[in-house]
């Protein structure tokens, strides 16, 4: 099953990403609004994502840059998985937070409408992540 990783920032050549990972922007006046095919995946924002930072580009490339919203309004990321290895099951793995000051998230995982995956963190630090299920990391980790 092949890896495949999205790192979201404001440019794109504000780090070099992986092999198996591709940038998503969000620019001043451009969003990257589904369908956008890249690297052989098809994804992009299906509702406008407000703003967004490139943060450290010393730090591991997927923590570099950012996406967010200033409002609790729900913005919608959408990957097609099919495009990736057709049908079947996929392990997906995600983190949330910023690297430069602390935050909230809240982000749910659907499988066309059905909800299989939902977290709800609080991130006290300027240095903390929270994967997909709920646990903390520093940067570093």
């Amino acid at each position: 099953m092949p890896d495949h990783g999205f790192n979201f920032r404001r440019t794109s050549a504000f780090v070099t990403d992986g092999a198996d990972d591709t940038f998503v922007i969000r620019a001043i006046g451009y969003n990257e609004q589904y369908p956008i095919t890249r690297d052989g995946v098809t994804f992009g924002w299906t509702t406008q994502i407000d703003t967004s930072r490139d943060r450290d580009a010393t730090v591991d490339v997927r923590l570099a840059g950012v996406h967010f919203s200033y409002s609790s309004v729900r913005r919608d990321f959408r990957v097609d998985l099919a495009g990736l290895n057709g049908a079947g099951e996929y392990i997906i793995t995600a983190g949330f937070g910023d690297s430069y000051q602390a935050v909230t998230t809240y982000s749910q995982m659907l499988d066309n409408t059905t909800v299989f995956n939902t977290t709800n963190e609080t991130l006290a630090g300027s240095d903390r992540i929270a994967d997909h299920t709920g646990v903390h990391h520093t940067n570093a980790n």
